[in-house]
């Protein structure tokens, strides 16, 4: 496990970032480059904190297409 933290571990945690050379950021990469899935959570999101409720099964059923 030890090993695989040294070869890994600066990739487990945030989000990925591009460097130039001199090791300058030069941009942030989402965790995940779907749109649509982006979308779909923070859709979920604010239907729990609207509805009040953790399970979503009829919340998601009545919403419109």
């Amino acid at each position: 496990m030890l090993d695989y933290l040294d070869r890994y571990g600066e990739q487990l945690c945030g989000h990925p970032l591009v460097r130039e050379p001199r090791s300058r950021v030069v941009a942030v990469v989402a965790r995940t480059n779907n749109v649509l899935e982006q979308f779909s959570a923070s859709a979920r999101q604010g239907l729990r904190r609207r509805l009040g409720r953790a399970h979503l099964g009829l919340g998601m059923d009545d919403q419109p297409a």
